[in-house]
């Protein structure tokens, strides 16, 4: 049996270094040597954030809370909301002279190391030095890595989910070990990760309360003791980020974040199954928008799985330890598995609070760290001579497995130049991203409107924290000049006047702000509609400053998380004691560390400089879709008939549904012309015969981008997800496409106004329940369909007719129905028409349970309706079997008296 590493002391391990390398190829993959911002989605708003930390920390301001720049230079909450953790220690970077755009490269990459080594430093709880490299490479080489590094680019979510490991290892440590020091590293590490990222931190947290507990349970002795100093590592935690999660939390409030967040579909970043646990998909480069397939990593789940299978063998000797964190991780596994497919929807629904995690797919970051104590301890098996080359092989596996992951997608900025807190509002007229944030979730409720107006980029070149006056407002004979104030986070004004008025802000109103007229203070008046602040000032000379102090929950938060503060270094400092913590790197672990940089160094050459610039390797591109199934090439013009995009195939994930099921659907669009118009798609499942619409998904901006920036060089992939209802019809549906504009008119597909893509079947049985009101019968036509039950009711100057069918077998053909108004026994009319008009019975399946409906308007003086099934071509009657004897059958047809 191989003893696990359950020590909480630190020592120098040199295969701390040799975990390090394997990040290294990775980042010199990132735009890290070019020292340029990468092209990802959230590159420009993590900049943004970091001007906004520096801006602050140049006043002397530690939090972040208040942007006067951000929002056109109106100010945004930012930093109130959005977790400043990293963004406050890069800006004191930034505020020191350092270029911007390096210090977010840096971070970035320091968020990579934390991977591989916070993945080491777990495995070792479990397993021996070598086997802990395997977890090391599992950290890292998930494929959601590469998303974050060279997709999205959130370098906070990048920090936070990098921090998971970190905790969960601290309070492991904390657990074994119920010492002043773990006690104060555990606590550290989880206010960090809650003030790196917010939505990590909403299922994170949770996690390391629930794991804390857990750990201190699964130790050995001691176990009242144990508990005791992780519940006090996990208190102290929390009130070191009060100063962020007090005033966010009780503060929310005051900012329009429901009305952002109600922008977020949860059903339409739900993974499949079959991605969740599929081989890596190599992003297809030949789109515009790229489309990221987030997959587990199949060879971390199947390392994971086998060391389940290690864990529950009797021949393998494990520690207690060892074997409840092994079975503890894949049932953890497995819930999160199931929390990101779309089945879980319900659950999502149940607990509200969970939507501020907004993609489910956030819950990879938990199950790679849940597979590390399977993964390492089915080395177990491997024998000590083979040990190292097996976990060599495994790494080189996970290497390979996410190489087509593993190179940037989007080209780097331009040279940016120095970047000020003006470059923010410069990238927001640009972008039209607002706030350092993509939805404007943090828009002072008092607005009520977005004021978008006057952008001044010069105002803020000189990271100056200012506030202007909105001169569109000032009367004629007003004059205003700037004046210094007393406080930093404000501005100062001299204002003369021959007449009262009004003083109106560029700057949006928060709780907070202060003002001061003449030295006394004064009123702030929220103006509409778009919530400036302003001061009513009378005739004459006056002088008036305005600042950003802070609310009480704020300076409540600060000073708990000062007090969490003070207590830590208590912890370390009283009793004063010296303890040897790092010893010397064995001569062995150099020359192995030594040879594992050189080695990544090599592979980073390789891939910078040979595959990266000469080929294609690893990486789609064409002019063919990647992963596209059906091939259309349909044309949809304009009503001149001038054509306008042309939807190049789709790709579905099944023609056969349930009620309550999901359908998958991709669509392969191209401009044929540069677009003038905002197109709508709207993708639908619908009844072939009334058109209504059983479920539907719309898009204004297919693929993720208006069709004004849709260029005629590359194709856009329009991913939708359709969800059917409880009460959805077990028939075959028309999956139809229509593209539409708010004002005008559709596009058209040869004239017509939509394109029916193929047909769905809703494979249901349907119910067998009856109303109560229902004539029970039991018809049997053929020996294939069952009349169970029907209702003729009154219904205005007609009737309602109802027939509960049973499938008994396929029909062998298709069948209408015979309806013919009989008066003293002679056919004075028919409304032959089909059972079920959208649902052919030749479609009908064995087993189902249908409902036909019909609203009937017979001849005057009709005294019966006599009805059957003949088939089509033949019109030939099918034989009815009365079984029951309640009615008259005539000719194989049913005479059904009026009264």
């Amino acid at each position: 049996m191989i003893e696990s590493k359950q020590s909480a002391g630190l020592s120098m391990d040199g295969m701390l270094i040799v975990a390090m390398s394997l990040a290294i190829p990775i980042i010199a993959m990132t735009s890290l040597l070019d020292g340029r911002l990468p092209g990802t989605h959230d590159a420009w708003l993590h900049l943004m954030r970091l001007t906004n930390a520096a801006l602050n920390l140049k006043e002397g301001v530690l939090i972040p809370r208040w942007g006067p720049h951000l929002h056109f230079g109106f100010g945004y909450p930012l930093g109130n909301f959005y977790t400043p953790g990293w963004h406050i220690a890069g800006g004191a970077l930034v505020a020191a002279g350092v270029p911007a755009v390096s210090v977010l490269l840096v971070f970035q990459a320091l968020g990579l190391l934390l991977y591989p080594l916070g993945g080491y430093l777990f495995a070792r709880l479990f397993t021996d030095r070598v086997s802990a490299l395997l977890g090391a490479a599992i950290c890292l080489l998930a494929p959601l890595r590469f998303y974050e590094v060279f997709i999205q680019g959130n370098v906070s979510q990048l920090i936070g989910m990098g921090l998971i490991v970190w905790v969960l290892w601290a309070f492991a440590r904390c657990a074994l070990a119920p010492r002043r020091g773990t006690i104060v590293v555990a606590s550290l590490l989880l206010a960090a990760l809650i003030l790196t990222h917010h939505p990590t931190s909403a299922f994170a947290v949770p996690l390391a309360g629930g794991y804390s507990v857990f750990a201190a349970v699964l130790a050995y002795d001691q176990r009242r003791r144990r508990l005791a100093a992780v519940l006090i590592a996990y208190g102290l935690g929390l009130l070191l980020a009060a100063a962020y999660w007090l005033p966010a939390v009780t503060e929310l409030h005051h900012v329009h974040v429901q009305a952002a967040a109600d922008q977020y579909q949860l059903q339409d970043n739900f993974v499949r199954l079959r991605d969740l646990i599929g081989l890596v998909q190599a992003p297809d480069r030949g789109a515009l928008n790229v489309v990221f397939t987030f997959s587990a990593g199949l060879g971390s789940l199947v390392l994971g799985a086998l060391g389940g299978v290690v864990a529950l063998s009797p021949r393998v000797k494990l520690t207690r330890w060892q074997r409840g964190h092994v079975l503890a991780g894949l049932l953890l596994a497995a819930i999160c598995l199931y929390a990101m497919t779309y089945r879980s929807l319900w659950l999502w629904e149940a607990v509200p609070q969970s939507k501020l995690i907004l993609f489910p797919w956030r819950l990879l970051s938990v199950l790679t760290v849940a597979l590390i104590p399977g993964a390492v301890l089915l080395m177990m098996v491997i024998p000590t001579r083979w040990r190292a080359w097996v976990v060599a092989g495994l790494i080189g596996v996970l290497f390979a497995a996410v190489l087509p992951l593993m190179f940037p997608l989007y080209a780097n900025e331009s040279d940016l130049g120095t970047v000020t807190p003006a470059s923010s509002i410069e990238y927001e007229v640009q972008s039209g991203n607002l706030g350092g944030v993509s939805n404007n979730e943090y828009l002072p409720k008092w607005a009520e409107q977005r004021p978008d107006f006057a952008p001044c980029p010069d105002c803020y070149r000189d990271w100056a924290w200012q506030v202007f006056v909105n001169d569109r407002t000032l009367p004629d004979n007003a004059q205003v000049t700037a004046v210094e104030g007393e406080h930093r986070t404000g501005s100062g004004f001299e204002v003369s006047s021959t007449d009262a008025f009004r003083l109106e802000l560029h700057q949006m109103y928060f709780p907070g702000w202060k003002a001061t007229v003449d030295g006394q203070a004064a009123r702030l008046i929220i103006s509409e509609p778009y919530g400036l602040m302003a001061v009513d000032l009378p005739a004459g000379a006056h002088t008036v400053e305005v600042w950003y102090a802070g609310t009480r929950v704020q300076q409540m938060g600060n000073s708990l998380s000062l007090i969490a503060l003070g207590g830590c270094v208590g912890l370390l400092v009283f009793p004063l004691r010296r303890r040897r913590m790092i010893g010397r790197v064995p001569r062995s672990d150099v020359k192995v560390a030594s040879a594992a940089l050189i080695g990544s160094v090599l592979v980073a050459v390789v891939l910078r400089g040979v595959i990266v610039p000469h080929t294609d390797w690893f990486r789609e591109a064409g002019d063919t879709p990647a992963g596209m199934e059906q091939a259309l090439g349909t044309v949809f013009a304009d009503a001149d008939g001038t054509p306008q995009l042309k939807l190049i195939g789709y790709t579905i994930s099944d023609t056969q549904m349930s009620q309550d099921d999901w359908l998958f659907v991709t669509l392969y669009w191209q401009a044929l012309t540069p677009l003038d118009q905002q197109w709508h798609v709207r993708l639908a499942l619908a009844d072939s015969f009334t058109q209504a619409e059983w479920s539907a998904s719309d898009h204004d901006a297919p693929g993720g981008f208006s069709t004004l920036q849709w260029p005629t060089d590359r194709y856009i992939i329009d991913q939708h997800i359709l969800r059917l209802d409880d009460d959805t019809p077990p028939y075959v549906g028309d999956l139809v496409v229509r593209v539409y504009a708010v004002d005008g008119d559709p596009l058209l597909v040869d004239t017509a106004p939509r394109l029916s893509l193929e047909q769905v079947r809703i494979d249901e049985k349907g119910t067998d329940d009856l109303p109560a009101g229902a004539q029970r019968v039991d018809l049997v036509f053929g020996d294939w369909l069952r009349c169970r039950a029907y209702d003729l009711v009154r219904a205005g100057d007609g009737y309602q007719l109802r027939l509960y069918w049973e499938v008994l077998r396929d029909p062998p053909a298709d069948f209408a129905l015979m309806l013919h108004w009989m008066r003293q026994g002679e056919d004075v009319g028919n409304a032959d028409q089909p059972p079920l008009a959208s649902y052919p019975t030749h479609l009908w399946r064995e087993g189902q349970y249908l409902v036909s409906m019909f609203d009937l308007v017979p001849p005057e003086k009709t005294d019966a309706l006599w009805w059957g099934l003949y088939d089509y071509p033949t019109v030939q009657r099918a034989a009815v079997d009365r079984r029951d004897g309640k009615l008259v059958v005539q000719d194989n047809a049913i005479l059904l008296p009026l009264e």
